[in-house]
């Protein structure tokens, strides 16, 4: 019941903010118009239709020519079977499409987060917090409203504040779930970001973290932790078992003899030190992070009996807290199902076609880990090799042209073509569990390049392609020759710019995108399989001997290319130039960070002038593969 009011209001407010932008046709253009029949018209025709269809069929074949609701059938020709057989398909395939959008909104969003971030170690989540704040320290007021839907830095209170910091830096974890130390993190960085904005309130958090030691809830949970505080990292499993079992109640007798409201806070606290003992030993042995969830449910469903029983003058706080922008919390949004004809004719396109073409030009497909790839072998002579990540879209069929020109300009350079299948359009047999984690793409792509005898490469991506070159960077470094970002989403991912753009707000129905940003795996992709720390980079995190080139569109509608060339003009001695001035003077060559700018063009639009724009886009891969030579 909560998740279907939250998906009601933030459905609602995403549909207030219909279109995107102020250059947006609509549905009143004639891409809206035919996307409005393909979103809307044609499932509904599908559904009224087939029964009269069918009823049809029946009173031709000389079954129920007693009805008199069906009109002489002898006046119109027989509808053709085939036809009819399309229908059912059409409606088969419209109840398996919204029985497996069910299934993905069912999932647990905790789940998928872990899976898709893993839990921090306190240094990593220091580091983190404090390269963000620095990113942000020209206005970090901005920051914190953008991500509260604008509501102003004064209105927001200290649990407001909480829930936000320990879901962005916490693996989208809930303040329940925190250990004694994140706690202790938690109020630093809480206390930093108030100290930043200037908020009226910051002598409240010290107060407020008087007052919640001084509950009983709180001192039994400070009591068990304490042995469990003085306890190295190093514990053994079995002691922790061990010690875990200790904590359990013994007598059922004795339980019904305690007072009920002791009891309730006793077993919240010990759920809270059970998940404590599992998140110290998460990382030196993991578990599987369906348990780990359940242990923090367990916790938040203990902490809420435990509040709600405990006597009115020691809860803390009752007010309703903000809403803020969580995507990988909130039901998955925009979602719409096309017809089958519609997936049927992307799959020729782009898979069957595209397959014919890597075909035509050398490719050839093989298996690393859980990731499909092409490669061309080209000139082996030439050591290096390159490697393209495509995007979101139609697969690697849209970069054709710049995958011709990659093996015609680099005099035949060895070229490998990671598939990304679950952010590949229209590809309905895709499920959830073809998402890699940040580690396996990363182990993925190593074994890419060793299964064929290479030891570095030189990395290319463009947009959804960049976040797993940000994982390749953070758990692969040493593979990594030279990287070339293309309309890069993994900078300034702190910024809700991107959540905005591509979660909170309706797209546009008459941009030809619209069919591959409403699509059911392209959704889930961006909302559970993407984790804000983990797939953000930072230039601090790549290492300083990997030169680094990045092509940005100046009115991108989907990256924030304006904040991004900001960041990145302030680290490594930047060099942001305009793609006229660039295509001559080629920073790409001298400088370890350069920034190329597409001047008035949109996310992905260079695609349409491959003459033009590509070839700069190929020299800086040659220049960069060239340079650590």
């Amino acid at each position: 019941m909560a998740t279907s009011r939250c998906y009601q209001d933030l459905r609602d407010l995403a549909q207030s903010k219909v279109p995107r932008d102020p250059d947006a046709q609509g549905r009143l253009s004639l891409i809206g118009v035919c996307m409005t029949m393909i979103d809307c018209i044609i499932p509904w025709m599908i559904w009224l239709l087939l029964p009269c269809l069918l009823l049809q069929k029946l009173v031709h074949h000389g079954r129920y020519e007693s009805l008199e609701l069906v009109c002489d059938s002898s006046e119109y020709p027989p509808v053709p079977t085939y036809f009819v057989v399309y229908l059912v398909l059409e409606v088969l395939f419209h109840v398996s499409m919204r029985i497996k959008l069910a299934y993905l909104q069912a999932k647990d969003p905790l789940v998928e987060s872990l899976k898709a971030g893993g839990i921090m170690s306190l240094t990593q989540r220091k580091r983190h917090w404090n390269q963000t704040m620095n990113a942000v320290s020209d206005n970090p007021s901005k920051f914190f409203q953008d991500w509260f839907f604008g509501t102003k830095m004064e209105d927001l209170s200290i649990k407001d504040l909480r829930n936000f910091v320990a879901w962005s830096c916490f693996e989208g974890r809930l303040v329940e779930h925190l250990s004694p130390r994140e706690m202790l993190q938690l109020d630093t960085f809480v206390r930093d970001a108030l100290l930043r904005t200037n908020h009226p309130r910051q002598s409240q958090l010290q107060e407020s973290r008087e007052v919640a030691s001084s509950t009983p809830v709180l001192q039994s949970q400070i009591s068990l932790s304490e042995t469990s505080c003085s306890t190295t990292d190093s514990l053994s499993d079995e002691s922790s078992l061990s010690s875990a079992s200790s904590l359990r109640p013994a007598d059922e007798d004795e339980l019904e003899s305690t007072d009920q409201q002791e009891l309730i806070q006793n077993r919240a606290a010990i759920h809270k030190e059970l998940l404590w003992r599992q998140l110290r030993l998460q990382q030196s042995k993991p578990i599987p992070e369906a348990q780990l969830a359940e242990l923090m449910r367990n916790v938040t469903d203990s902490h809420a009996a435990s509040e709600s029983a405990a006597p009115t003058c020691i809860i803390q706080d009752h007010t309703r807290a903000r809403r803020f922008k969580h995507p990988t919390v909130d039901p998955i949004l925009g979602v719409r199902i096309a017809p089958l004809f519609v997936h049927v004719t992307f799959v020729l396109f782009s898979h069957v076609l595209g397959s014919m073409l890597l075909w035509i030009l050398g490719f050839q497909k093989y298996q690393a880990g859980s990731m499909t790839y092409c490669y061309r072998s080209g000139n082996q002579e030439r050591t290096t090799p390159l490697v393209f990540i495509h995007g979101i879209g139609v697969g690697p069929i849209a970069y054709v042209v710049l995958i011709f020109q990659m093996i015609m300009m680099t005099s035949g350079r060895p070229v490998f073509l990671p598939e990304l299948p679950t952010v590949s359009v229209c590809r309905p047999w895709v499920m959830p569990s073809a998402c890699l984690s940040p580690q396996q793409v990363a182990t993925s792509l190593s074994m890419m390049l060793a299964n064929h005898g290479f030891a570095k490469a030189t990395f290319s991506g463009h947009s959804f392609g960049t976040f797993w070159m940000t994982y390749l960077v953070k758990y692969a470094p040493s593979v990594v020759a030279g990287l070339v970002f293309v309309d890069p989403v993994n900078f300034c991912l702190y910024d809700p710019l991107l959540a905005d753009r591509n979660v909170y707000n309706e797209p546009d129905p008459g941009n030809i995108g619209y069919l591959i940003h409403t699509d059911m795996m392209v959704c889930w992709s961006i909302q559970r399989n993407l984790c804000l720390m983990e797939g953000n980079l930072f230039v601090e995190d790549i290492p300083q001997d990997i030169p680094v080139a990045v092509f940005v569109s100046g009115e991108d509608k989907i990256a924030p290319s304006k904040i991004q060339q900001t960041y990145l003009q302030k680290h490594r001695d930047c060099k942001v130039q305009k793609f006229e001035e660039a295509k001559q003077k080629k920073p790409w060559e001298t400088h370890d960070l350069s920034v190329t700018v597409f001047d008035g063009c949109d996310h992905g639009m260079w695609l349409l002038d491959p003459q033009y724009k590509i070839p700069p886009l190929i020299a800086a891969m040659e220049s960069l593969t060239d340079r650590t030579n």
